[in-house]
């Protein structure tokens, strides 16, 4: 997308334009001003600079005995291994294209295939004393996780409207657009509009006292 300046120009260099494509004389505008240039419009005419010449990565599913899950290499691969090799590998697990993936460092095939059944049952070794078991805070951490819960409670919320608490907070005295979460969304476009705001802004809405108190009776009601 190319940049709105002040001379009028889009596509290429405008007057006052400096060697090498500088302008130190031009002005930037926000994107919210580019399309009030009427070449910003127009279809441009490029040319190629450059190819980039993309290259095949090998990528391939592995099983570690739990599940299947696809590995890609980014870097090359010496020698490339054959479907069904048994392998160790080392890799960042993430997503691509919505679905999990490992992106691998450093693989290796091996030769002991007792290697494979001793992972199996590590697995399920895992799984029987970690996996299947809830999860339970420390004894050492419990003190201070129940002073962190008693800190962020909901009552803490209700003092800053100015209530005791969420038990004693009369709910149906209010009207229903204070509380309910589309009417919400519905104050803070129609708040962006009348202040004239090109973008919205987090810090702007905690500025505004009406914004912030709105917001806390509708996750006041939420959590009730």
């Amino acid at each position: 997308m190319l940049p709105l300046c002040s001379s009028g120009c889009a596509d290429g260099p405008g007057p006052g334009t400096a060697p090498g494509g500088d302008a130190p004389d031009q002005q930037v505008f926000p994107e919210a001003f580019w399309g009030l240039d009427p070449l910003f419009w127009l279809h441009v005419k490029l040319f190629i600079a450059d190819i980039l010449a993309l290259q095949r990565h090998p990528r391939g599913p592995v099983d570690d005995g739990s599940a299947t899950i696809p590995c890609a290499h980014w870097q090359n691969v010496s020698p490339l291994l054959e479907l069904g090799t048994l392998v160790r590998m080392s890799g960042k697990v993430g997503q691509w294209r919505d679905q999990w993936q490992i992106t691998v460092y450093n693989i290796d095939a091996i030769d002991d295939l007792n290697t494979e059944m001793l992972h199996w049952l590590e697995i399920l070794s895992l799984k029987r004393a970690v996996y299947d078991k809830p999860f339970v805070l420390p004894p050492a951490m419990q003190e201070k996780a129940t002073e962190l819960e008693q800190s962020l409670s909901v009552t803490d919320l209700a003092d800053d409207v100015g209530k005791v608490g969420v038990a004693r907070f009369d709910f149906d005295a209010l009207d229903p657009s204070e509380t309910n979460e589309a009417a919400f969304k519905q104050a803070i476009m129609q708040h962006v509009e009348d202040s004239g705001m090109t973008e919205f802004l987090y810090t702007a809405m905690r500025s505004s006292p009406e914004m912030e108190n709105r917001a806390k009776k509708v996750l006041l009601y939420q959590v009730r």
